[in-house]
Order: structure tokens, then C-alpha cells, then sequence
């Protein structure tokens, strides 16, 4: 026995019906992924911008800090270097005189800092200090948002 099966007008519609809503679902989907990656995008472009004014600050108070030094006397020996380095350091900075260490932070509004460190080189030498560490800190209880 041989059958022969037919599909009417209603085949057709019910299979175009569940293309239209398969694509619907995908369109839907396909938009709701693009908006978490804009919100991914914008919140990395924020905290981007906020570690960049972070080093550019830093980088300032190096050179602050390398301005001080550079007014220091060097042929008074390097006792009375480190006392007018002590004397001369920008608001923020501490001096760790038996490390020849300045340790200064920078902090932003968000709740992420930038711990910084320079090593001193004795008096009279060329580059007068030179990085240590330059680290990103960010709180625990940062915003969400963030």
C-alpha cells in the first residue's frame, strides 16, 4: 500500500509561524547580549580612565619628588642630602632614611589606590631615583556599580 502524504496551506503556516518566532527569540537575545557588552564597555572605559588620572598623579609626584631632590645640596655629604630631601618632600610622601626609600599613595574617588615607592640613589648621582613599586589597590567594598 502505498500512501502519499500531502501538506496544506496550514503545513506551511505553522512552519512559517515558527520561523518568525525562532528569529524573534534570536533578535531578542541578540539585543540583550549587545546591551550587557555596552555596559561592559563603558564600566571597563571608567575604570580604565580612573587607573590612567591614578599614573598620571603618580607620575606628577615623581617628578615632584624628583624636583626635591634635585634642590638638594649634594657636596654637604649624605646626611645633610637626606635631611633637605626629608625637609623638601611633597605633601604625602614619607621618607624611610635607612631603606632610602618614599613611599607615597594616590587615591581616586572609587575607592581604587596606587601605592608607589622610589628608591633614592646616594647624593650626587644620576638618575637621582628610580621606581620601586607602583601598585593598583582596589577596596573590597567598592561599589557595585564599579
Amino acid at each position: 500500500m502505498n500512501r502519499k502524504y500531502r501538506f496544506g496551506p496550514g503545513a506551511a503556516l505553522i512552519t512559517l509561524l515558527a520561523v518568525v518566532l525562532a528569529m524573534s527569540a534570536l533578535g531578542v537575545l541578540t539585543l540583550m547580549s549587545a546591551r550587557g557588552d555596552e555596559v561592559l564597555s563603558e564600566r571597563a572605559a571608567r575604570v580604565a580612565e580612573s587607573v590612567a588620572r591614578l599614573d598620571v598623579r603618580a607620575e606628577e609626584s615623581l617628578a615632584a619628588l624628583d624636583a626635591a631632590l634635585a634642590a638638594a645640596p649634594t657636596d654637604q655629604g649624605e646626611a645633610a642630602y637626606r635631611a633637605a630631601v626629608a625637609a623638601a618632600l611633597p605633601e604625602g610622601m614619607t621618607l624611610d632614611a635607612e631603606a632610602s626609600v618614599v613611599r607615597w599613595v594616590e587615591s581616586a574617588e572609587d575607592g581604587r589606590s596606587l601605592v608607589c615607592a622610589a628608591a633614592l640613589a646616594p647624593a650626587g648621582e644620576f638618575p637621582r631615583l628610580d621606581w620601586l613599586e607602583h601598585r593598583l589597590v582596589t577596596e573590597l567594598n567598592a561599589s557595585p556599580e564599579e
